[in-house]
C-alpha cells in the first residue's frame, strides 16, 4: 500500500529528478535496487542487490535504505514531465533496457537532478529475465551498445560518482 505516494514523497523535492523502486519477484528476491555504473560484463553497469531477500539488510544496511544513485531502472521509475523532456527523453537508438535507463538518468543527473531509489516502494515485477534487460553481455547488440555508452559517459562509467570506489563492482551487493 501507498507505493506511489513514496515515491512522490521523494520526486516532488526540486532537486530530484528521478526515483526508482524496489522491485521484487514473486519469491521476494530483488530484480532491482538501483543500478551502480562500471560493473557487468560490459562495464556499463548492474543493478544492486539483485538476487538478495527483499528483507536481507544488504551490505551496512545499505538493500533498506533511500540512497541518491547514478541511475534507477525503468521497471518503475518516477520522473516530472519537464524534467524527462528536458533531458530529451529516452534514446530511441538504445535497445538495452539497463542502458536506455543509464543513459537518461546521466542526461538528468547533468541538469543538476539527483536521482534517488528507495526500497520504501516496493512493487512485484512479473517479468522474465528476457524483459528486465538482464546484464548477460557477449551479445553483438550488447557490445555495440556498450561502445555509444563509453563513448557518451566514461568518467562516470569508470568512477560512479554515486558509489564509493573503495567497494566492490565485480558483485552486485555493495560489499567490501
Amino acid at each position: 500500500p501507498n507505493w506511489l505516494q513514496r515515491l512522490v514523497q521523494f520526486g516532488v523535492r526540486k532537486d530530484v529528478g528521478a526515483v526508482g523502486a524496489r522491485a521484487v519477484d514473486h519469491r521476494k528476491t530483488v530484480v532491482d535496487g538501483g543500478i551502480m555504473l562500471g560493473a557487468g560484463p560490459d562495464g556499463v553497469g548492474v543493478r544492486c542487490h539483485k538476487g538478495i531477500h527483499m528483507t536481507s539488510p544488504g551490505y551496512m544496511g545499505r538493500a533498506q535504505v533511500a540512497q541518491e544513485v547514478s541511475a534507477v531502472s525503468g521497471l518503475c521509475m518516477l520522473i516530472k514531465k519537464a524534467v524527462y523532456e528536458g533531458a530529451g527523453g529516452y534514446d530511441a537508438g538504445l535497445n538495452v533496457d539497463l542502458y536506455r535507463a543509464i543513459d537518461l538518468c546521466q542526461r538528468i543527473r547533468r541538469q543538476g537532478k539527483r536521482i534517488i531509489w528507495t526500497p520504501y516502494s516496493t512493487l512485484l515485477y512479473r517479468g522474465s529475465a528476457a524483459e528486465r534487460g538482464e546484464e548477460k553481455g557477449g551479445g553483438t547488440q550488447c557490445s555495440e551498445e556498450a561502445e555509444v555508452m563509453y563513448q557518451r559517459w566514461l568518467p562516470e562509467l569508470a568512477a560512479d560518482p554515486s558509489y564509493n570506489r573503495n567497494l566492490s563492482r565485480s558483485r552486485n551487493d555493495m560489499s567490501l
